[in-house]
């Protein structure tokens, strides 16, 4: 890690006021976050020499330094919000209706259900990516403009190796484009389930299928395996085909648009694409809305302590969360207010609550 005494002590005793106690944890959301927010900066430093008769000489350069003060950020951030409960703001009214994103969270996480159906989300570390997501919508418009971004590539270059999806969805005639303005949304009152697809188009076999596009932002440090789809967008595109029953959805398509952040462009570097029909595992999303409705009911269930960090720290609602701790063996819904207390055990949190205004 690259943090210096500074970082490394203010980043620490944050984490632990926030209510991390074990060191290896620690040391796994530091490396996290330095891989997520750290950056190489140029300071204008002097060094001093000697020369041949021992007098001194100064010399003028730019040194690269490695910081992490955007990571003390959004953890000041965090330690702010759950030292003014008072300020976090409550939903009053949760729709009885169960939508596709309330079963695509579930799956990431029941707490990032609880907690996104909970509370009004103001912050969070992934607001740019959400916020490029959406810009990604607006310009992509899937396959219909072949538009270039930025002077690296071409998205019909991109798009060579899937050439023959590519071919058949500009084939079939668009039936809803859900990014617009006006888009309808579906509901199903048998289920209670909500839904808003991206695309819906008419093949020309005369059947109905959606699209679902999803936007993954690379870095110098990124893993990705090109074989792997995540299970939370699976489900939340197999719920429209199951569940919309306003148009008979034969099949549906999942798009996953990898990107870079260049000069402050977004530039589609590559995509994959999975197809699913109807009936392939339904019974499973069958599971997961009726584990929902449950919860609902029930208000509290077990809660799983196997956390993965790595997953709790790419969460739009992590910096309202506190089951990524590892403390609690259950889960509530609404999720409990009292489980984002700042730890009192720490004789500088006092402090801290000055130095993070």
């Amino acid at each position: 890690m690259n943090y210096n005494e500074y970082e490394l002590d203010e980043s620490i005793k944050l984490l632990k006021s926030i209510g991390f106690k074990d060191e290896d944890k620690i040391k796994i959301i530091l490396q996290e976050y330095e891989n997520k927010f750290g950056y190489i900066d140029y300071e204008y430093t002097t060094r001093e020499r000697r020369n041949r008769k021992g007098q001194k000489t100064f010399t003028n350069y730019f040194q690269k330094v490695y910081k992490n003060d955007i990571c003390i950020k959004y953890l000041k951030l965090e330690f702010n919000l759950k030292s003014n409960l008072n300020e976090v703001i409550k939903k009053e009214n949760k729709n009885e209706k169960i939508s596709a994103t309330d079963i695509a969270n579930y799956i990431y996480c029941p707490a990032c259900y609880s907690i996104s159906n909970s509370f009004k989300i103001e912050h969070s570390i992934n607001h740019n990516k959400k916020t490029n997501g959406t810009k990604l919508h607006d310009e992509l418009k899937l396959i219909y403009d072949k538009k270039e971004f930025g002077n690296i590539t071409k998205l019909k270059d991109i798009l060579f190796d899937h050439k023959d999806i590519i071919s058949k969805i500009k084939k079939c005639k668009s039936i809803y484009i859900g990014s617009n303005s006006n888009s309808k949304v579906f509901y199903n009152d048998s289920l209670q389930y909500i839904g808003k697809p991206d695309y819906i188009f008419l093949d020309p076999n005369n059947d109905f299928f959606v699209v679902e596009e999803k936007f993954h932002l690379l870095n110098s440090k990124s893993k990705r395996d090109y074989t792997e789809f995540y299970t939370n967008n699976l489900i939340q595109l197999q719920s429209y085909i199951e569940y919309i029953n306003e148009i008979d959805i034969k099949y549906g398509v999942l798009i996953v648009w990898d990107y870079i952040i260049n000069n402050d462009q977004l530039l589609m570097l590559n995509f994959k694409h999975k197809i699913i029909k109807k009936g392939i595992d339904k019974k499973f999303l069958d599971k997961t809305r009726n584990e929902i409705v449950q919860f609902n009911k029930n208000v509290k269930i077990p809660f799983k302590n196997n956390i993965n960090l790595n997953k709790c720290l790419n969460c739009s609602v992590s910096l309202y969360c506190s089951h990524k701790t590892g403390k609690y063996n259950y889960l509530e819904f609404p999720y409990n207010l009292n489980h984002l207390k700042i730890i009192d055990e720490n004789k500088d949190n006092n402090n801290l609550l000055q130095e993070a205004k």
